[in-house]
């Protein structure tokens, strides 16, 4: 009979099948996963048409030159925040040092 059943459900698209599943009211694990497919789907239609969607539409990936570039001034910052942090560090321990 259960074996029937999983037929007859098979040849009936999704759909038109509704939240019972084989397992039960809830649905099985299957439905569960059909479920949160189509809500990333959904999630991810409306990716260029909310508010950054012109923003999207305008980039391109950088060339070599404009890379390379974005790493440097990239790694110059970190380095700087670096030297800046030790510094206070630094300072702050001295003057700790003396009081």
């Amino acid at each position: 009979m259960g074996r029937l059943v999983v037929m007859a459900m098979q040849q009936v698209p999704r759909e038109e099948r509704g939240p019972e599943g084989p397992s039960g009211p809830d649905g099985g694990i299957v439905e569960k996963a059909w479920k949160l497919q189509h809500r990333i789907e959904g999630r991810a239609k409306g990716l260029g048409k909310g508010r950054y969607g012109r923003v999207l539409k305008m980039a391109r990936k950088p060339d070599a030159e404009e890379y390379n570039h974005v790493a440097k001034v990239t790694a110059l910052g970190i380095l700087f925040l670096g030297a800046l942090g030790f510094a206070v560090f630094f300072i702050m321990d001295a003057w700790l040092k003396l009081s």
